[in-house]
C-alpha cells in the first residue's frame, strides 16, 4: 500500500446525476480503502467534451506536472475522453512524475448482463505435444 497524501480523481460529470454522484461516492470509497484523504476531484462537464475540449483533463494534466498530486483515481477507464492517445498520455504523465494510478471500476448492477462462464466438458480436451 502507497502512503499517498494528495491524490487527485478524473471523473466525467455530464452522464447524469445520479451517476456523478455515483462517481464521487466510488472515488472517496477507494481513496479510503487505500488509506489516502479523499481526492481532488477533476470532473468535465459534458458540454465541453461534446465540443470536444476535455478542460478538467488539462487542468490535471497541469497540476501532475508541477508536483500536486502524488495519486491519481480515474472512475472509469473511459472517462479519460473518447482517445486512447488521452489516457496514454495522462499515463506517460503520471508515470514520469511518479503519480500511482488506480482505477475504480463500477460495481456490476443487478441488471448487467453477466458472461457464465461455460461448465467444464466432460471429456477432456484434445492434447497437444
Amino acid at each position: 500500500m502507497l502512503d499517498r497524501g494528495h491524490p487527485a480523481a478524473y471523473i466525467r460529470s455530464g452522464l447524469g446525476d445520479a451517476n456523478l454522484a455515483r462517481q464521487h461516492k466510488a472515488v472517496a470509497e477507494a481513496a479510503r480503502q487505500r488509506g489516502w484523504p479523499r481526492p481532488t476531484v477533476y470532473a468535465e462537464d459534458q458540454d465541453d467534451l461534446d465540443d470536444g475540449r476535455a478542460p478538467a483533463l488539462a487542468r490535471l494534466e497541469s497540476a501532475i506536472e508541477v508536483g500536486r498530486h502524488d495519486a491519481l483515481l480515474i472512475a472509469d477507464p473511459g472517462a479519460v475522453t473518447a482517445a486512447a492517445s488521452d489516457l496514454m498520455n495522462l499515463l506517460f504523465r503520471c508515470t514520469r512524475n511518479g503519480v500511482a494510478v488506480g482505477f475504480v471500476l463500477p460495481p456490476a448492477t443487478a441488471t448487467a448482463q453477466v458472461m457464465a462462464v461455460p461448465p467444464a466438458a466432460a471429456e477432456p480436451a484434445a492434447r497437444y505435444v
